[in-house]
């Protein structure tokens, strides 16, 4: 599990058959964008207190953005969950030119209480089948207090 907070981007540049899975993304101006990529898995993930009313971007690809029947949490999701199964009634749309939607946003985070709190850019550039060239940078890393 990772936390993405107040800095940075957590997207894919023409990267394809990636998966973004079990993250904290929160306090930055987009949430996950994807731009020229094709075939990524995006889901389970919780996307919080996105500065911009876009929390999720893609452009010129096919993506998934659930798997397994299992979307993303967005806390700015209005839908209903009108039989408690705790997945929205109606998809979530990604922002974009790509006609992207999350199938099935989920109602609560799946992921417990925020982990380790980093605070981190991730680009994937260029990837395929398994094989990414990975930039990572580290920005600040602050130890929650006990």
């Amino acid at each position: 599990k990772n936390r993405i907070q107040n800095a940075g981007i957590l997207g894919i540049l023409y990267g394809s058959y990636n998966t973004i899975t079990n993250n904290w993304i929160s306090g930055r101006e987009t949430g996950i964008g994807i731009a020229y990529g094709s075939y990524n898995k995006v889901y389970e993930n919780c996307v919080l207190n996105c500065s911009s009313s876009i929390y999720a971007s893609d452009y010129n690809g096919t993506n998934y953005w659930s798997w397994n029947f299992r979307g993303n949490y967005w806390d700015d999701y209005s839908g209903n969950d009108t039989n408690g199964d705790g997945i929205g009634d109606d998809p979530y749309e990604i922002y974009g030119n790509a006609n992207a939607f999350d199938l099935f946003p989920l109602m609560n985070c799946p992921l417990g209480e925020a982990p380790f709190p980093w605070l981190l850019t991730i680009i994937i550039i260029g990837s395929s089948v398994g094989v990414a060239t990975v930039i990572l940078t580290v920005i600040l890393i602050i130890r929650p207090k006990k």
